[in-house]
């Protein structure tokens, strides 16, 4: 009973469409017997409602009907099928083209990290005997200095009755006076304090303690009036001429990472600016909270401009692992199509070629008016390649 009224009730609805002048949507590229030229309407949202009426509103939904783009170019039988958009559909679609290549590919990794201290380049200043601080010259962390400028000012009792032995030594010369700039040296003094007391005949009472290296004050070990052992650390000494930018890489991208891979990078601090460098070491060990990897990156810093502590966000570049020829042997006259006009419709050929199936797609450009065909030749030990954003349907 319920399906007899169905039936009935679908016969009727049929019947209202036809007497309102509505045909069914039939197979693409059909047309009614006797309808050729004839403009045909449609809903946007049903498309298989279908009217010669442009005043007719959809019974589904209600809304008004729309012209369909009555083309001569559909396609012959065993022709793909295409889709034809107009440009402002295109528009906001954002359907953009772009020509099928066969590039050198490269996997490009997004990495986090900071800005930090080329730990290479931190020296630390020890006395080599005891001895109290007297003169400290850098008071401050962060405190920059130069290489050869004193750092602080040392009294040591054996310090100085070395200066005095070197006074008496300078008379007899030879060995001895050797043994006594010798013994100097040993003790922290430099060659040009001790060539002072030679022309002077003087013994000071301290002597000065040289930063070794261009940079700042990253440690201070002692303040002025301290005593220091034999060892005793003064201060700590940190070159900025090279930093140390660390990223760290997640475990599913460590096939990629490898020493010497290059790397660019930005600085939210310099808007605009990219700065260069190369791994230089990864972390043999996974850190198991994070799940992630170390990377150590070694960037120059002649102007210093790349402060320990600043945030960067870098990209690292590095070739596909596992990639030992061409994906697809190219078929034979292959071919890019090239042309500044394209009304948005794509079709790909499916060529068989040496046992693998070669997909050679590429963009069916239409104009106005006739196309240049040109040739490309390219280097087939290349993948192919296409834009991330392309749909692709494989199988």
């Amino acid at each position: 009973m319920k399906l007899g009224t169905n039936i009935t009730r679908g016969l009727a609805i049929l019947l209202i469409l036809l007497a309102a002048g509505f045909v069914p949507a039939g197979p693409a590229g059909a047309a009614e017997p006797g309808t050729t030229g004839r403009q045909v309407y449609t809903c946007p949202m049903h498309p298989q409602v279908r009217s010669f009426d442009p005043d007719d509103r959809c019974p589904l939904c209600g809304m008004a009907l729309v012209p369909v783009d009555m083309d001569d170019d559909d396609p012959e039988e065993g022709e793909l099928p295409r889709l034809r958009v107009s440009e402002r559909a295109a528009a906001l679609m954002d359907i953009r083209t772009w020509p099928v290549q066969r590039l050198p590919v490269k996997v490009e990794l997004r990495l986090f990290g900071r800005v930090g201290y080329n730990e290479e380049l931190l020296k630390d200043v020890v006395l080599f005997s005891p001895g109290y601080v007297e003169n400290l010259k850098t008071n401050f962390i962060r405190q920059s200095v130069g290489k050869g400028e004193t750092i602080a000012e040392i009294y040591s009792p054996e310090v100085a009755t070395a200066m005095e032995e070197l006074l008496v030594a300078r008379s007899a010369g030879g060995a001895t006076l050797a043994a006594a700039r010798g013994r100097l040296a040993r003790l922290g003094v430099s060659p040009g304090q001790i060539e002072e007391i030679l022309e002077t005949g003087e013994a000071p009472r301290t002597y000065r303690v040289p930063s070794p290296i261009d940079g700042v004050i990253e440690k201070l070990g002692a303040r002025e009036g301290d005593r220091l052992g034999e060892g005793g650390l003064l201060a700590r000494v940190a070159g900025l001429e090279s930093v140390w930018v660390r990223f760290e890489a997640y475990e599913t991208e460590l096939a990629w990472v490898e020493a010497g891979s290059p790397v660019n990078f930005t600085l939210p601090a310099y808007p605009g600016e990219s700065f260069t460098g190369e791994v230089a070491w990864v972390d043999p060990i996974l850190d198991e909270t994070t799940r992630t990897v170390g990377l150590r990156v070694e960037a120059d810093n002649p102007d210093g401009r790349l402060r320990p502590g600043l945030f960067a966000r870098g990209v690292l570049s590095a070739p596909p692992r596992g990639f030992n020829g061409p994906v697809a042997d190219a078929a034979p006259g292959a071919r890019d199509i090239h042309d500044a006009h394209c009304d948005h419709a794509a079709h790909c050929d499916h060529e068989a070629h040496e046992g693998h199936e070669a997909h050679e797609c590429h963009e069916a450009h239409e104009a106005h008016e006739a196309h240049e065909v040109h040739a490309v030749h390219h280097d087939h030990s290349a993948p192919l390649v296409i834009p991330a954003s392309a749909p692709l349907f494989t199988g």
